[in-house]
């Protein structure tokens, strides 16, 4: 069961899991969210000043929980489809600039990626006006001082495009699916 707050269109979810690697003996929290896509058509036709406050008001409650949760103890990933490409100035890229030790998961690995884009729309290269495949999906990270886990390899993995016999695109999202490789020291 999801909530639905008051700029969103569907109510959203968080799921959330605290794993254990039996090697290390060691815990890890895991937050996957879908945050909210349509509030800026509304927000739009509104009023400038709302623009992606949804998302931003969605990403305050999983952040509160997480913190709630995890007490930020073990290292915590935060996953998932945030709808933002996080454009300049964007919030909801404040929002997570300015808690703990919050770090986009792609600048603790440093090296050759095939590429960044992770929506890629089924076919919206037919769609009409601006659009373009661009990155709305994001993997954030804590980690505590003592936590010793470091990430090896980032990764957007491109998933080919192709045609079935029933002429539908074969590609098994209309996103790409990221890696993350990391070990404890």
């Amino acid at each position: 069961m999801g909530s639905k707050l008051q700029w969103s269109v569907f109510p959203r979810v968080c799921t959330w899991a605290k794993l254990h690697d039996k090697k290390a003996g060691k815990n890890f929290f895991l937050f996957n969210a879908h945050l909210d896509y349509e509030s800026e058509k509304q927000a739009s036709a509104n009023t400038q000043h709302l623009y992606g406050v949804a998302r931003v008001s969605q990403m305050q409650i999983i952040l509160r929980k997480i913190k709630e949760i995890s007490h930020l103890s073990d290292p915590v990933f935060i996953t998932g489809d945030w709808n933002t490409d996080f454009y300049p100035n964007d919030p909801l890229q404040r929002l997570m600039a300015e808690q703990w030790t919050l770090t986009e998961i792609s600048e603790k690995v440093r090296g050759p990626r095939s590429h960044d884009v992770t929506y890629t729309g089924f076919g919206a290269e037919k769609w009409e006006g601006n659009w373009k495949p661009n990155r709305i999906d994001w993997i954030y990270m804590h980690t505590p001082q003592d936590s010793h886990l470091r990430v090896t390899k980032h990764d957007v993995i491109e998933t080919p495009k192709g045609k079935g016999d029933n002429g539908l695109d074969t590609r098994p999202s209309d996103h790409s699916p990221i890696v993350v490789d990391f070990k404890w020291e």
